[in-house]
């Protein structure tokens, strides 16, 4: 379990990072946490790029570099660290996220 916790807190720091890389509109260069590199590798060997774009897990920026969306990213923490294996588990998770959520008020 230590693992999924280090491999999640490193997700989400790339994903933090990605979002602050595309909000800022002067960057010249976009910079890219290398973790990023990993979860690009890691959709793409699950689905292949052509499908993660028509799905919104990846994007392309203006030079055609490959970045990775908050759809996919949401897709590897709750699908993948899950270890969800079936559509009916994924829908279940997704119900009691989405029931729990609306709890508390987000």
């Amino acid at each position: 379990m230590p693992i999924l916790a280090e491999w999640r807190q490193r997700v989400c720091r790339a994903f933090k990072q990605s979002l602050n890389n595309r909000s800022n509109s002067v960057s010249i260069a976009p910079m890219y946490d290398p973790d990023d590199h990993k979860i690009i590798r890691k959709l793409l060997d699950l689905f292949g790029e052509t499908e993660c774009l028509r799905l919104g897990f990846l994007g392309r920026d203006d030079n055609a570099t490959l970045y990775v969306s908050p759809k996919g990213l949401g897709y590897l923490l709750d699908v993948i660290a899950a270890e969800l294996g079936s559509l009916p588990e994924a829908y279940g998770a997704g119900y009691d996220q989405g029931y729990a959520q609306a709890k508390d008020g987000f």
